[in-house]
């Protein structure tokens, strides 16, 4: 670097000979005050300033720079520890992706290990296989709180067990025909009593003129306690043995807003069932309600249910709901038919024996079938406050059944 040194008798003044000799963008490397003699051989006060031109300061950066730059040694060193942190942050990684594939195996395996307290003990005990419980946890999208678990469950069997609405009133009054409405079961399933109930309701709650058809079959099976509870209501019933006589009643009838036909028990035997499918084919049946016994094992229903015409829509009507208090099991036959159910019975009297499944009764049935929430030998319509209250006053609630259901 090549510095230049201005001495004057004051800094002003060497700053004027820097400007003059460097220009005024040199560059102020020092000052120094000293005293020194002068020609009269007196000390006197002198500043010496060290300055010199840009492009010479700017030259010594860069030589500065390059002088303190590392060493090729020193950036080996350098190069060697970016690599082993890198080597290290990929095998954290790793690990870190190693443990949550586990966690995912583990909650795939055994998603109950997993579950907020309470939740898989309520499933179980409402009826639920543990393999059921499961498949319902491993269908909860991870990352969902603890919190949102029974609603996430309740989202999924709301699915899995879906509901429907038939309106007989409404849908009798609005008809230019009878709604004819076939009701099939097992033996015991309640089909009978179930239809006796609603025609009560129809004619004489809702003053809905309605009829029963009870289908006997070849074998003439026929329920006598049927005939004598209708007739003692006033409402209108028949009985016939083949398609024939149901047809000829099916037109004495046509002044009904409803026709219920109550045909004979069956079992999972292919004959029984085609002959279910041969009335239903043959009267044009607008709807055909299965009935089940919600304390009877489900493959006989599930039977009928796969045997019976696709033709017709079919339905699901659950009996006998007041004799279980939790309904877990249920899934299991769900899991296998996929039929709304529209109908819930639960009580003898033929006034309100029996609710439609309404959006907040499908609700409470779902309930449950969980078993979270603490349920008693009350009814469903009863813990949701359904419509029935309003309608109390036409019928005396007397009306009760003193015989087995069938």
């Amino acid at each position: 670097m090549h510095k230049q040194s201005f001495t004057a008798c004051s800094i002003q003044k060497a700053l004027d000979k820097v400007r003059l000799s460097l220009g005024t963008d040199a560059v102020i490397l020092s000052t120094e005050t000293h005293r020194e003699l002068s020609s009269e051989n007196v000390l006197q006060r002198m500043v010496t300033v060290q300055a010199c031109r840009p492009e010479v300061q700017q030259l010594n950066k860069q030589d500065t720079a390059e002088s303190h730059s590392p060493s090729f040694e020193t950036m080996e060193q350098l190069t060697a520890a970016k690599s082993y942190i890198e080597q290290l942050y990929q095998q954290e990684q790793q690990t870190l992706e190693s443990q949550h594939q586990q966690h995912l195996n583990d909650r795939r395996e055994c998603p109950e290990n997993f579950a907020p307290e309470g939740v898989v003990e309520s499933l179980m005990n409402s009826g639920m296989s543990l393999q059921q419980v499961r498949i319902l946890l491993r269908a909860i999208p991870e990352g969902v709180p603890e919190k949102q678990v029974p609603t996430a469950i309740e989202n999924q069997l709301k699915q899995l067990i879906t509901s429907t609405t038939l309106d007989f009133t409404a849908t009798g009054r609005s008809r230019t025909k009878p709604l004819i409405v076939v009701f099939a079961g097992r033996s015991g399933a309640g089909k009978s009593t179930l239809v006796t109930k609603l025609a009560t309701q129809c004619e004489l709650r809702e003053e809905l003129p309605v009829a029963v058809i009870e289908f006997t079959g070849p074998n003439r099976q026929q329920h006598f306690w049927v005939h004598l509870q209708m007739q003692s209501l006033g409402i209108r019933t028949a009985q016939v043995a083949n398609a024939t006589e149901l047809q000829e009643s099916l037109r004495q009838f046509s002044d009904c807003a409803a026709v219920l036909i109550d045909t004979p028990a069956i079992s999972a035997n292919p004959q029984q069932t085609a002959l279910i499918n041969a009335v239903i084919h043959d009267i044009h049946a607008d709807h055909c309600i299965l009935t089940h016994d919600v304390h009877t094992r489900p493959q006989t229903t599930i039977a009928l249910a796969k045997g019976l015409s696709k033709n017709c829509p079919l339905m699901l009507a659950l009996t006998k709901t007041d004799q279980e208090k939790s309904l877990g099991h249920l899934v299991s036959l769900f899991q296998q038919i996929q039929i709304p159910v529209t109908l819930l019975s639960h009580s003898p009297a033929l006034a309100d024996g029996f609710t439609h499944v309404s959006k907040p009764v499908h609700t409470r049935l779902i309930q449950r079938v969980m078993g979270l929430k603490p349920t008693s030998q009350d009814t469903i319509e009863q813990e949701i406050e359904c419509n029935i209250e309003a309608n109390k006053n036409h019928v005396q609630d007397s009306f009760t059944l003193n015989f087995n259901p069938m």
